[in-house]
């Protein structure tokens, strides 16, 4: 019986053998009741059970599923790795079918049986969740996402350690990030409101500092909207929201766990100038920055009211900027102050300044020169290129060719070294991928 019932799985009859499978299972459960089970019936329902397991055809793969944990649990008993592998695959067959609720009670009785044997876990069944969860807004399973984040935080409430408690202001936020992609702002504030009250009731610092780190795995998915699925708009908004959870919790502006850079970062990519301008002069009166850190911002700031998509912009400020940029460097001859001097002539030759920034471009050339090889990137090659688009420009053809020439073998020589290509200022590693 149970090669033929296996037979019909394979070829999609599951009708067919589910006429096997009962008298499999009632012979099964009255050789069990009389103490004789034969280990071939064992064997032979175990084969039927893999057989069940593999059919990943989707209209029968919940179905084929549902009768190998049957079968492992008859043999095995529902302790054993088997049973427990088993109904794990049909917790996931649940929740790709949008049946979350049905997956979370499987997950929630592999838990009760997994505890009884090796102890109890409060936390496990939340973790697990919780994982799932992730997993499924990575594929863009939003409810099943949402579903599953809601029952980890009943799982909280019921049965979890104080440790885990402090992950609830992480779980209502990403159930928020989770509303957002789906366009579904008021349920998505909701949350961020949840978020906060949760946020409030958290008390010590050290536990609130806890309570961060937990935040800290929200960050890929505001990536993914921001670089992946063109919702540079929704990761605006999460961003900004994950910016007053942080507050909420530091109950200071600072402590951010880089919410700020990914601010500058999708307000870059939506082009939103004026406001990533203002964003970075007002972390500027930050008074615990870095000299390198102040460069850094004040070179943005200079590259931002240089941009094609600034609808006037002011060369003088724009000057000022990459003055205190490179003032702020702490290694005037390093690899980004350099870099810093070179976007400056460029800036400065662009707009029309032709003889300044030919004279600061000199002064790239002179530094990344003496760079050494693994560290200029394509400082070199960059500014080579911008000399000899210059030296076309004015007539002198044969040294714009011999520039032009100079500047391709020091690019190759990099890539071939497999060094950083950066900062690549004419996007040929970019052509090239």
């Amino acid at each position: 019986m149970c090669r033929l019932a296996t037979a019909a799985v394979d070829t999609n009859q599951i009708t067919q053998a589910d006429q096997y499978f009962k008298r499999i299972v009632d012979l099964i459960k009255t050789q069990q009741k009389e103490h004789i089970l034969d280990p071939l019936v064992s064997f032979w329902a175990v084969v039927l059970a893999d057989e069940y397991m593999s059919n990943t055809k989707p209209e029968n793969q919940e179905t084929c599923l549902k009768r190998a944990c049957y079968l492992k649990d008859l043999i095995y008993g529902n302790t054993h790795k088997e049973c427990i592998e088993c109904m794990n695959k049909l917790a996931d067959c649940y929740i790709d079918n949008g049946k979350v609720d049905k997956a979370i009670r499987i997950l929630t009785l592999i838990q009760t049986v997994t505890d009884k044997k090796y102890g109890k876990n409060p936390d496990a069944l939340s973790q697990t969740l919780d994982r799932l969860a992730i997993r499924c807004r990575k594929e863009h399973k939003y409810e099943q996402a949402k579903q599953l984040e809601l029952g980890a935080m009943k799982a909280i409430n019921k049965n979890s350690s104080l440790y885990l408690h402090l992950s609830r202001p992480a779980f209502y936020c990403f159930a928020g990030i989770n509303a957002f992609a789906q366009k579904k702002d008021t349920e998505g504030y909701e949350f961020f409101r949840k978020t906060i009250e949760e946020c409030s009731k958290i008390e010590t610092k050290k536990k609130r500092d806890m309570a961060c780190q937990y935040l800290g795995a929200l960050d890929q998915f505001i990536l993914t909207d921001i670089f992946e699925d063109n919702c540079a708009s929704t990761a605006e908004k999460e961003i900004r929201l994950l910016l007053a959870v942080y507050k909420a919790l530091h109950r200071e502006p600072k402590n951010s766990n880089g919410a700020d850079g990914m601010l500058v970062n999708v307000l870059q990519v939506q082009h939103k100038n004026h406001e990533l301008i203002q964003l970075l002069k007002d972390n500027l009166k930050d008074p615990h920055l870095t000299s390198d850190e102040k460069a850094g911002m004040y070179g943005l700031i200079a590259t931002t009211q240089t941009s094609h998509y600034m609808r006037h912009i002011d060369i003088d400020e724009a000057n000022k900027s990459f003055s205190l940029s490179f003032n702020f460097e702490t290694n005037k001859k390093g690899r980004h102050a350099t870099a810093v001097l070179l976007w400056w002539a460029t800036a400065l030759v662009e707009h029309g300044y032709v003889r300044s920034g030919l004279e600061k471009l000199n002064m790239v050339y002179k530094q990344s020169r003496v760079l050494p090889a693994n560290q200029r990137g394509t400082l070199l090659s960059d500014v080579l290129q911008e000399i000899a688009i210059l030296k076309k420009n004015s007539g002198h053809e044969q040294e714009a060719q011999i520039l032009f020439q100079e500047s391709a073998k020091e690019y190759q020589a990099q890539k071939k070294a497999k060094t950083e290509l950066w900062p690549d200022l004419y996007g040929r590693n970019e052509k090239q991928g």
